[in-house]
């Protein structure tokens, strides 16, 4: 009988014991209830930002898809009807070099008669070639005029001026085509 009592009497004590457990286990339960509500609708916020990534990767796919055959069936049609095009650099040797109108006398003389001798130059007795590159580009228009070796005594200077002050040229040729050409032209000063 002793031992029953002492059964009975543990009993509430066990139950006690598991009813706070069980109210923990409750209590925890409630909190990961609420974590996997937060959990799914991060989630469902994911699945909606991956959807619309896939809408716009697909319509990107579909844009650079007919983007390409819109350029391929361009570069098609130019291919096919046209020859290659000379590339756009500036030559210095052609086929045939770049002239001025009526050939190099009347270079010469258009050059004696636009070139004043400078004063300076003149004075100190300065003699020498001043060399001028430049570019005839396709229409036959000078560019980027410069002196590459001068003499000084303003004498650079008068030579340059005579240069840009020439008239169009017929421009230089390669593989039938007119070409930008770089030519260089020496100015004589010399005194008498």
């Amino acid at each position: 009988m002793k031992n029953l009592l002492i059964a009975l009497s543990i009993i509430p004590l066990l139950s006690c014991g598991i009813k706070k457990e069980l109210e923990q286990a409750n209590q925890t339960n409630r909190v990961l209830k609420e974590k996997v509500k937060v959990l799914e609708a991060k989630n469902s916020v994911k699945e909606n930002e991956l959807n619309d990534c896939n809408k716009t990767n697909s319509r990107l796919y579909r844009d650079y898809k007919e983007l390409a055959e819109k350029l391929n069936s361009a570069q098609n049609r130019n291919t096919s009807t046209t020859e290659p095009e000379v590339p756009a650099e500036i030559f210095s040797i052609v086929e045939v070099m770049p002239e001025f109108p009526g050939g190099q006398a009347k270079m010469l003389s258009y050059i004696s008669n636009k070139v004043r001798y400078p004063e300076i130059a003149k004075e100190n007795n300065i003699q020498g070639k001043v060399y001028i590159q430049f570019v005839v580009n396709k229409d036959g228009s000078l560019s980027d005029a410069k002196v590459v070796r001068g003499i000084g005594g303003g004498c650079d200077e008068e030579a340059l001026r005579a240069v840009n002050s020439m008239p169009n040229w017929t421009p230089g040729k390669q593989r039938g085509k007119p070409v930008r050409t770089r030519f260089i032209l020496p100015v004589r000063f010399h005194l008498r």
